[in-house]
């Protein structure tokens, strides 16, 4: 079951993503099917993440390797409310995914959406 928050917002045209628990090889499975399905058809693909309520980013090794393998593509991803022990982490695992140069950190939601429609 799907732990987090995955909608698409079509007045803002983004896909809302809100982590509220660790990843899971289950969870990133299902989030992934979801993050697909509601992609489908859509361009620009733009992600505003809001992990200002997950508890730490700890990846094993099996959960790193399978956020590579199921890795939906986009073209900008927002991170809201990241500590800066999150922040570290999810550089690495965006470095690793190729897609560091498209993600930006944000604190406000009003900030991240000005970055994702190319505002600022």
């Amino acid at each position: 079951m799907i732990q987090h928050k995955i909608r698409f917002d079509e007045e803002q045209g983004i896909l809302r993503l809100q982590v509220l628990d660790d990843f899971t090889p289950e969870s990133i499975d299902e989030m992934f099917t979801k993050v697909k399905e509601l992609f489908n058809g859509k361009e620009p693909k733009l992600i505003l993440v809001d992990i200002s309520k997950m508890p730490n980013l700890s990846l094993d090794k099996n959960t790193r390797k399978l956020l590579q393998e199921k890795a939906v593509p986009f073209d900008k991803m927002a991170l809201l409310g990241a500590t800066p022990i999150t922040r570290m982490m999810a550089k690495v695992i965006l470095t690793v995914l190729g897609k560091s140069a498209s993600t930006y950190f944000c604190r406000t939601e009003n900030e991240a959406l000005s970055w994702l429609k190319g505002e600022e």
